[in-house]
């Protein structure tokens, strides 16, 4: 049958796996057109890593297993980390269950998968659309950092993985049909270098549970530059936090050949503060060092001691700012004598906010209701859709805003929300007809406030 393989080389390398699609022979029913793999075609920064899906389109059903080959190409530019079907539809394609085989290879120059769903052949898969394919396997790749500006890793359905070589193909009634659909396409990693400049702090939210001691915060940084130096201070709430040590983050103890910067000068307790200060030369010398382009690149650790009068529902706001020391310390990124500000809008900074505690015991609120006014409605909804894009003033109750309870501040709580207000799903979870504490003891978002449950 042109187009048809051989079942025994349908997992090369497992013929056991192979004698058992044996016992399936039947008369195939799909022709090569009928199925498509799709791989997904990402970008991002040297030093990244992105995740790629692979996906099956099938124009028929009663699919009993497949196996794909991916060659790499270009493989200057990424290298394949990892490859897994959890968290995909594969991982309970058997009736709920993974598959009764299932095994993927990462290679230096590919990677390769086997699936079997049901050795019995009950249980089958498909049709798949290319609406709503299938995700058969997710794959981690790292942009490697001395990758070029618009350079890709090619990934490519081949047939030469393998002694013997695993064959792209898909398993109908015990026949191994090689896959040539109309939705065929090659995957791509491609690198791309960031525009303009960013300080952020890696995590927006640190959750601390009642009782800890300290908290170490990261500092990063995103510039489409070559970074000579910096400064900026970090304000913070003393009732909360007291800061103790800034070190040097990883990439900029590695400048200068692993010496670390020239200059490297910190402030724990700045006059004015709270907060603390850097300012930072990466060279003063030939050769000179930079940090830059890319993303993610790790300035310093903020280590903070948590106030031994904490108490839950606390937080500490984490601000970059430029009011703290005397004189004061701007918060400015240099490239070879050019001043990155966010005065002048080149200089993009994000803050982060320390919770202290939460759980059972911790402050009282209403889940949904962040219009604090005892009620659930729609104003709600709008009111948590403004807060996640920054149009509106920040909700001082975080935990109210987490409508579907998941410890995460997203779209899925105002739709969750309007959901329950308007057609008919479920109710929020507790607090929620009256006030109380968060009883999941999760406690991750905080309450600064609540002034119906206040009052």
């Amino acid at each position: 049958m042109r187009g048809v393989v051989q079942p025994m080389r349908l997992l090369a390398g497992i013929p056991s796996v192979a004698s058992a699609f044996l016992c399936l022979l039947t008369t195939a029913s799909g022709a090569p057109t009928d199925f498509s793999y799709v791989i997904d075609q990402v970008k991002g920064t040297p030093g990244r890593q992105v995740v790629l899906e692979t996906k099956l389109v099938s124009a028929i059903g009663g699919i009993q297993g497949w196996s794909v080959g991916q060659c790499f190409v270009n493989t200057q530019v990424a290298k394949a980390i990892s490859a897994t079907i959890q968290g995909t539809p594969t991982a309970t394609i058997k009736a709920g269950e993974p598959p009764a085989f299932q095994r993927i290879n990462v290679l230096p120059n590919g990677i390769t998968q086997g699936v079997v769903i049901d050795f019995d052949g009950v249980v089958k898969a498909g049709p798949f659309s290319p609406d709503a394919p299938l995700v058969i396997f997710r794959a981690t790749y790292q942009i490697l950092a001395e990758a070029q500006e618009g350079s890709c890793l090619q990934i490519q359905p081949c047939a030469t993985l393998g002694d013997p070589p695993v064959i792209p193909v898909v398993v109908i009634a015990g026949e191994s049909i090689s896959v040539q659909g109309p939705y065929n396409q090659d995957g791509e990693v491609c690198a791309v270098l960031p525009t303009g400049n960013r300080l952020y702090f890696e995590e927006d939210r640190y959750p601390l549970a009642e009782g800890a001691t300290e908290v170490r915060v990261k500092v990063l940084m995103d510039t489409g530059n070559a970074i000579t130096g910096f400064s900026f201070g970090v304000s913070h709430n003393p009732d909360l936090l007291t800061l103790r040590g800034i070190e040097q983050g990883s990439n900029l103890a590695a400048t200068n050949g692993g010496k670390g910067p020239t200059f490297f000068e910190t402030d724990i307790s700045p006059n004015p503060g709270p907060g603390g200060t850097v300012g930072c030369l990466i060279s003063m010398a030939r050769p000179f060092d930079s940090l830059g382009p890319g993303e993610a690149f790790h300035l310093v650790d903020l280590v903070y001691n948590v106030a031994a009068g904490a108490t839950a529902g606390m937080v500490s706001n984490l601000s970059f700012t430029s009011a703290l020391d005397t004189p004061k310390v701007d918060v400015v990124f240099d490239a070879s004598g050019t001043a990155y500000t966010p005065e002048d809008g080149t200089l993009e900074v994000v803050t982060s906010r320390v919770i202290y505690g939460g759980g059972a015991g911790g402050p009282k609120f209403l889940r949904g209701d962040v219009t604090d006014d005892g009620k659930l409605t729609i104003s709600d909804g709008v009111r948590i859709a403004r807060d996640l894009f920054q149009q509106g003033p920040a909700i001082s109750c975080d935990d109210a805003a987490d409508a579907n309870d998941d410890e995460k501040l997203d779209a899925a709580d105002v739709l969750y929300l309007l959901n329950h207000l308007f057609l008919g799903g479920p109710g929020l979870p507790a607090p929620s007809a009256a006030c109380g504490p968060d009883d999941t003891g999760a406690g991750d978002l905080g309450c600064v406030s609540h002034t119906f449950c206040e009052a």
